[in-house]
């Protein structure tokens, strides 16, 4: 005998739209970062990572307030980017 409990839950039309959006969303932004130079976009994909601004400047070699102005200004260029797009 199957319950109700058991069978899947199956995505609604506005759930499945909302994927939808935001697949194309990260893959606009994945190929707005393919555009920026090497170190910019290592230091936006530690960002997206998660590491934080101590961490990031370790591991590319320069001091937190460059990582925090740098990725501001890397920020404002990807959604010149993307809006360009």
């Amino acid at each position: 005998m199957r319950f109700e409990s058991d069978i899947p839950d199956v995505p609604s039309d506005e759930d499945l739209e909302s994927l939808f959006i935001n697949n194309e969303s990260r893959q606009l932004l994945y190929s707005a970062i393919r555009l920026l130079n090497d170190i910019d976009r290592a230091l936006i994909l530690l960002h997206l990572e998660e590491k934080g601004y101590a961490e990031i400047a370790d591991i590319l070699g320069m001091t937190k307030s460059n990582v925090g102005v740098r990725l501001m200004r890397i920020k404002e260029q990807l959604s010149s980017i993307i809006n360009k797009e």
